[in-house]
């Protein structure tokens, strides 16, 4: 497996021999060099272009998947709010019974004596 800096200068080799390519391509160019730089515009362009799409595409999925997980967080933190408050009913009914039981039996002590 390649290390990290072997891959990058992997990848500066393969950016430098693709230069070295387009660059002999275009003097090997069957057409003028006027036409072939309004080709390279026009490619430019068209490049450009796409890469804001799939930017927008990209900005826009991960917008959604905050939102989803910002929702998912609201709802996570909603129930365990009405869990927590269960609980806490709960409890507190469970210490009122206790009382209750325990001052019963005080009661039954005093009057036992």
């Amino acid at each position: 497996m390649a290390t990290g800096g072997s891959r990058i200068k992997m990848m500066g080799w393969m950016v430098g021999c693709g230069l070295i390519g387009a660059g002999a391509a275009l003097l090997m160019a069957p057409q003028s060099g006027k036409r072939t730089r309004r080709d390279l515009r026009f490619f430019g362009k068209r490049v450009l272009n796409r890469s804001a799409a799939i930017g927008m595409d990209v900005r826009h999925s991960v917008d959604n998947l905050i939102d989803e997980v910002a929702d998912k967080l609201q709802e996570g933190t909603q129930r365990s709010f009405e869990m927590a408050s269960k609980a806490g009913r709960d409890v507190s009914g469970a210490v009122k019974s206790s009382r209750s039981y325990i001052r019963n039996g005080v009661e039954k002590l005093k009057h036992a004596s």
